[in-house]
């Protein structure tokens, strides 16, 4: 399997004010992600030795640390500085899956040396960064994360870093014994009410609980109780996705020789329905979906564009809302250029697109079709009866007459062919 590496920075906001602003610089600073916020986003390294962290009411803040600085750093002027950083790892040839706020899998790492990325980062963007490699997206983020821990044991000790990249690769042969002793809150892909409850029932790394019978925690937690056994022993065959630039699809016409003008609009119209019917078939066979259509008109003279975006939720996904947004998008479109047409303005080139594209998630398939209870039951009775009659009566119970484990109830049913079409 290719190895994956995983970017990481701790404190970015912080990172960037202070660098920006000389009068904070290596001084107790919270961040606000806006003016009124009540709730620090983030703070300096030299913060979390008072005891600051994200999530800290500043109250509660100011109290721990009387010295406390505080500025705003809208979220928007982070993505653009990380932006940059993404970029120039493109550039590199890398591919590039944003994990937010201010992570980031990185990969193919093999074509990459982990400190020439970190060269790259750098470069891009001065901060205290955590690289993570690993043979695995799980062994990787988990290494960045206890590099991340052990910075936060040196500046709480009073040893700050001044910037640069910390770079930490686990090796195949590392692997195993990197996770036996791996602390489990270091479990990335474990949710937190789970891990907090194997906490409490004294599981402390993620060995102890790859040793445990997978079975025993898919009764406990059902089916991601599995998921969880198979990550606790590395098993994590995910590849990074080339996710920035956020993907997109479109289509696009030239308009400049065609005797076209609004009022014979309805050709365009078909064209555009065309359009919207055909992107929702190519994600549908790629088993992806888009957050938004985006139209841009061109016009000149003199050379402008007209933008128009419409979000699409869930209930919005069916390629009939496509070409009923893609027709929103036109008339807003065309409203927009009438006062451009009247000055002498003509259409130049017109562009649908579907971005940002991201996969579809995936639909569970339920154990027995939606039917009614009398449904179930005729169906569950036949397929009991067939079973009996191929093995002979007496061999095969139904479950509701013993008692069972959700799991073992589960099988029994596909075994007599209750989730069968």
């Amino acid at each position: 399997m290719t190895p994956v590496a995983y970017l990481y920075a701790p404190h970015l906001a912080a990172d960037i004010v202070q660098r920006s602003d000389p009068s904070v610089a290596r001084r107790p600073l919270a961040i606000l992600a806006a003016p009124e916020e009540e709730t620090v986003a983030d703070c300096s390294w030299e913060a979390t030795r008072w005891g600051v962290r994200s999530g800290t009411s500043l109250r509660q803040a100011h109290l721990a640390c009387p010295g406390l600085e505080v500025r705003v750093c809208p979220d928007a002027h982070i993505q653009a500085h990380l932006a940059t950083v993404w970029d120039a790892l493109v550039r590199a040839g890398c591919l590039v899956e944003p994990d937010p706020p201010y992570g980031a899998f990185v990969g193919p790492a093999d074509a990459t040396a982990p400190e020439a990325l970190a060269s790259v980062v750098e470069q891009a963007l001065p901060a205290v960064w955590v690289l993570g490699a690993g043979p695995t997206r799980l062994m990787a983020k988990a290494a960045a994360l206890e590099q991340a821990e052990h910075l936060h044991r040196h500046a709480a000790a009073g040893r700050l870093r001044a910037g640069g990249v910390v770079v930490r690769v686990i090796r195949p042969d590392e692997a195993r014994a990197f996770l036996e002793g791996l602390p489990l809150r270091h479990l990335w892909l474990c949710p937190d009410p789970i891990r907090d409850e194997l906490i409490r029932l004294g599981f402390k790394t993620v060995g102890a609980v790859a040793a445990l019978p997978g079975e025993a925690l898919m009764e406990r937690f059902g089916p991601i109780g599995w998921q969880i056994w198979q990550k606790s022993r590395g098993i994590d065959s995910r590849e990074v996705l080339a996710a920035y630039p956020p993907p997109s699809l479109s289509r696009v016409s030239d308009l400049e020789g065609e005797a076209l003008t609004w009022e014979q609009g309805d050709g365009l119209a078909l064209r555009v329905r065309q359009w919207a019917r055909a992107l929702h078939a190519e994600l549908q066979a790629r088993t992806q979906v888009a957050q938004a259509l985006a139209m841009r008109l061109w016009l000149r003279p003199p050379a402008m564009t007209l933008v128009e975006t419409i979000r699409l939720g869930e209930d919005r996904q069916g390629a009939g809302s496509w070409e009923i947004v893609a027709l929103h998008l036109l008339d807003r479109l065309r409203r927009q250029a009438e006062p451009w047409q009247a000055s002498g303005a003509r259409p130049h080139r017109l562009e649908l697109v579907a971005a940002p594209i991201r996969p579809a998630r995936p639909q569970p398939v339920p154990l027995l079709p939606r039917l009614s209870v009398a449904s179930r039951q005729s169906r569950l009775h036949r397929a009991l009866q067939a079973v009996t009659q191929r093995v002979g009566p007496g061999a095969v119970r139904p479950a509701s007459e013993r008692p069972l484990s959700r799991r073992e109830s589960m099988l029994s049913l596909i075994e007599q062919g209750a989730g069968l079409p």
